[in-house]
């Protein structure tokens, strides 16, 4: 693996220029060693070895890479246009302004890390407090927000397709994990797919496939998870055999004292709706479209959108609480009385 990229957004100036003295000596005493002893190569637009036209160079790593540290002293115009191009990534942007200089309203709300650049201890500071906000962002313990993402996922949702199950299962771990923080703790499945057809190999009996193991562990990680960081998890079946029933039975069990997880189910074999959304956090919808042959899922459309997300989980809801499902466990109990009421239901088909 190679070294991470730490793009630097400074105003740089004409060569002999005082603020390029000051920008280089910055970029050395300060970014540039913070950057190496966290395991990133910081450049600027300057230092790109890339021919071709700079301007394309530049908005290519603020779009890509990992981390991008922004020097806001002197207000300086380019450097707020590529913040912006930063910020409708969503991605992490540590900020630094000269001491005595103030932050500009726009980006008030994101704090910057002040230095002097005639002060070596204040440099000294600087870089250790860099350090500091570099490892925050790889454990995920400090959040980068701004409102462009978030009017974005709003208003123009991005959309990805899946042209198979392996391929959505490979993607929904990572969706997980960084849904894992407070207010996006939530979980809702409603695999309606199952009602005919040939089963076939899936997450549950392929332990040995890669893919639907680690899909496995975040849905057990997640059913594991306790106060203050437990994740609210409501899934829904449709369940129309016996196997079928004693092997989600044989799952609930081995789950027992996953707190905050309920189960439901449908036993409908020709009437359950071919949708089969699956929810995480407020931003992210999966949508499974059914496969006619197979009890599984065939293709995914996955939308990246709040407004997606209200109306999925409102469809979701609509099913929670319909009269034909059977409640199977409540966030604290199985309800071995609704499965037995389930299993006399599939045996008098």
């Amino acid at each position: 693996m190679g070294i991470k990229k730490c793009f630097v957004i400074a105003p740089i100036g004409e060569t002999g220029s005082a603020t390029r003295a000051r920008s280089d000596y910055i970029f050395s005493k300060v970014i540039a060693p913070a950057a190496e002893e966290c395991g990133y190569e910081a450049l600027r637009a300057d230092m790109l070895p890339e021919p071709g036209i700079i301007t394309t160079h530049v908005i290519a790593h603020l779009a890509n890479d990992p981390l991008v540290i922004a020097d806001l002293t002197d207000a300086n115009p380019n450097v707020f246009y590529e913040l912006a191009v930063r910020h409708t990534t969503g991605l992490p942007v540590i900020q630094l302004i000269e001491d005595g200089q103030r932050i500009p309203f726009d980006v008030r709300a994101s704090r910057a890390i002040s230095v002097c650049h005639k002060d070596d201890d204040s440099c000294r500071n600087a870089r250790l407090e860099v350090v500091r906000q570099i490892g925050a962002v790889s454990t995920g313990s400090i959040q980068f927000d701004n409102p462009i993402p978030r009017w974005l996922s709003i208003h123009r949702p991005e959309i990805y397709t899946y042209d198979s199950p392996k391929a959505a299962y490979s993607v929904i771990p990572e969706v997980i994990a960084a849904h894992d923080c407070p207010g996006q703790r939530e979980f809702y499945l409603a695999a309606l797919h199952g009602g005919t057809g040939k089963e076939i190999t899936n997450s549950y009996e392929d332990a040995q496939n890669e893919v639907y193991a680690a899909f496995d562990a975040a849905h057990l990680k997640m059913l594991r998870s306790q106060e203050p960081d437990r994740w609210l998890v409501k899934e829904i079946f449709n369940i129309v055999t016996e196997p079928l029933l004693d092997k989600k039975v044989r799952f609930l069990q081995e789950t027992l004292h996953a707190d905050g997880f309920e189960l439901r189910t449908f036993s409908m074999p020709d009437t359950i709706p071919h949708l089969s959304p699956l929810i995480i956090g407020t931003d992210n919808v999966f949508l499974g479209l059914e496969d006619g042959k197979y009890r599984r899922v065939r293709k995914t459309i996955r939308l990246v959108s709040e407004k997606a997300v209200e109306r999925a989980k409102e469809y979701f809801l609509s099913l929670w609480d319909h009269p034909n499902i059977f409640r199977l466990r409540t966030e604290i109990e199985i309800k071995y009385a609704e499965v037995e009421r389930l299993r006399q239901q599939i045996k008098s088909r």
